[in-house]
């Protein structure tokens, strides 16, 4: 699929595919991390992600997970009013 995108074919539908591809990991990571497995992370690198992007994306939905859950876990609000 790789191959095919990087010949100029299914631009389109390569994007959907990543997109997808990349959410679903952001799901399992936020809702189940301990079932990550080497599967989820080589399906990251067949849309074209190599290491250190993976470890990029892990690392910012790690840190979407610990804001959201010291928000929640304190009762901020993580939207003053700034006026």
């Amino acid at each position: 699929m790789v191959r095919q995108v990087r010949a100029g074919q299914s631009v389109r539908w390569f994007y959907r595919w990543f997109d997808r591809a990349l959410a679903e990991y952001a799901i399992k990571l936020t809702r189940s991390p301990h079932s990550v497995a080497d599967g989820d992370v080589e399906v990251l690198r067949e849309v074209g992600l190599d290491d250190e992007a993976i470890s990029h994306a892990a690392q910012v939905i790690s840190l979407f997970n610990y804001y959201n859950r010291i928000v929640d876990g304190l009762g901020a609000d993580d939207e003053p009013d700034w006026a």
